[in-house]
């Protein structure tokens, strides 16, 4: 089997059906089948053959789906190279992977200095319109179950990014599965950073069930609502931190009792814990039907947490779908019982078996078949998940164990603070203290500050209670949308221009 033969199918079920709506234009399924074969016939000219890892920087995000679809259908993998990291990231990447062949934009100008055999694809030729006299075909790898399609990255939030590859039977598990599962929504505004594993996830979830996938040039709220407005999306999939980038503008941008997006049934949030505020100005000002989405690039995902779960506590992130299972274990690998807390361990159909060329992370992550993300929390009899925080984001105050998570959610629950993060922080006595940073949701008085501290203090151990709670326009993100962690110290040393209360450094 190829990951993309169902695409194919609906491709001539459905020749005329909108696939993907880039750039207010839509594009057809058996346009979409066209400009992949077209790439396929193209880079296979080019000598991409079965086998290889091609990298892919691209900023136009259907050409990127049409080139990921067209190495599919070759039995080459995908892997994309984000243009603004650094060389030496972009060097190490393409080292790691064997990347054979570059794709890249007019613009990009990169190239390795360690590999001097790398095959250069300009994006003008491989793109520009079909030829007159016709495109030559090229072979189909229609056995590649187990060759890799894609490699994708994760988050980088706690450490070195990993590589996170899919086979096409693994792709194909995870895209059929959400066929038994959801219910069928036509269309899908994809409010995601371009190439991101969940990216590229739900595009193809949502091409298997013969869906409209809107893609989006860039994050910002001028064109989310202009989508939202003109490309009458039902269900919108966002990242929990780009929803707090953009809810004030949003917010500001809506007559005050209008219905601004009639067409959105659902929103899904995905990628880090929806902070009460936040949800609540989801759920006013986009839709009332929110559902968070909890998984892992490695498992897919796992759970889901409906806007009809109501009455559950706040550190819920979903019920378990039929198809996944989580076991709770202790530090010794003992599996404890319903309701018990510990490290959460994951098992799903479309897993990944390990990471690529990193047997050291595979085998701390990887055991007896269950992965484990580093998630501390614990599982009900109903299948309720339950998320405590991360066991490698502990902080260390003084001798005492922090749970950063935990002091968040408090923090959170504080009317006027739209998200936050804690941090620790080294004063110029060499002491250790806890910091909370806040995003309020207007500005951060000082009425505020003393409700933030004081909550703490009534919820929270003495010494989880923040000793200063600074306020951020926003918390540093990555491409998924979750906070990152190793950023924090250094924003509490930023100007007064770029501090939300115009204070100056700690």
């Amino acid at each position: 089997m190829n990951i993309t033969d169902v695409i194919w199918q609906n491709a001539f079920a459905w020749p005329d059906r909108d696939a993907v709506v880039w750039n207010g234009k839509s594009v057809s399924y058996g346009q979409l089948r066209k400009l992949a074969e077209k790439i396929a016939g193209r880079l296979h000219r080019a000598g991409v053959e079965r086998g290889f890892c091609v990298g892919i920087s691209v900023e136009n995000a259907l050409l990127t789906l049409g080139t990921v679809l067209a190495l599919a259908r070759l039995g080459a993998t995908s892997t994309l190279v984000d243009k603004r990291h650094p060389a030496s990231r972009k060097e190490e990447w393409v080292d790691l992977l064997g990347v054979r062949a570059m794709i890249q934009d007019a613009a990009e100008t990169w190239r390795s200095t360690k590999k001097p055999d790398l095959i250069y694809l300009g994006g003008k030729d491989l793109y520009a319109p079909a030829t007159r006299g016709g495109e030559r075909h090229a072979p189909v790898a229609s056995d590649a179950d187990d060759l890799h399609w894609i490699v994708g990255r994760s988050s980088g939030t706690t450490g070195t990014p990993k590589s996170i590859p899919q086979t096409h039977r693994q792709g194909h598990t995870r895209s059929m599965s959400a066929r038994s599962e959801d219910k069928a929504i036509p269309r899908l505004m994809l409010a995601l950073g371009l190439g991101t594993n969940i990216w590229m996830n739900h595009t193809m979830r949502q091409l298997y069930s013969g869906g409209c996938v809107i893609l989006m040039r860039a994050l910002s709220v001028e064109l989310f609502l202009e989508h939202a407005i003109r490309d009458r999306p039902d269900q919108v999939l966002i990242a929990t931190g780009t929803a707090a980038n953009l809810i004030d503008r949003i917010e500001q941008s809506l007559p005050a009792d209008a219905t601004p997006f009639p067409s959105i049934q659902t929103v899904t949030l995905t990628g880090s814990a929806v902070p009460p505020a936040l949800r609540a100005r989801i759920v006013k000002s986009i839709c009332p039907n929110l559902q968070v989405f909890y998984g892992a690039s490695e498992t897919g995902g796992v759970a889901l947490l409906s806007a009809s779960h109501t009455g559950l506590p706040e550190a819920c992130v979903g019920r378990l779908y039929p198809w996944s299972e989580v076991r709770v274990v202790d530090d010794a690998g003992k599996v404890l019982a319903p309701g018990e807390t510990g490290r959460l361990q994951f098992r799903t159909p479309g897993m990944i078996s390990g990471y690529l060329n990193d047997e050291d992370a595979t085998r701390k992550a990887f055991v007896d078949g269950w992965f484990s993300p580093g998630d501390v929390g614990s599982v009900d009899a109903a299948g309720y998940v339950m998320l405590r925080g991360r066991a490698d984001q502990v902080l260390n105050i003084g001798g005492n164990k922090v749970d950063p998570a935990a002091v968040e959610r408090v923090i959170d629950s504080c009317p006027g603070i739209l998200e936050s993060a804690v941090t620790r922080l080294t004063t110029d006595g060499g002491h250790d203290v806890l910091v909370a940073i806040v995003v309020p949701q207007d500005a951060l008085t000082k009425e505020i500050e003393e409700r933030v501290k004081e909550r703490c203090r009534e919820q929270l151990r003495p010494f989880e209670v923040p000793r200063a709670v600074v306020a951020v326009k926003s918390l540093p993100k990555n491409a998924g949308g979750k906070t990152r962690r190793d950023k924090l110290a250094a924003m509490l040393q930023v100007s007064p221009g770029d501090r939300a209360d115009g204070k100056g450094p700690v």
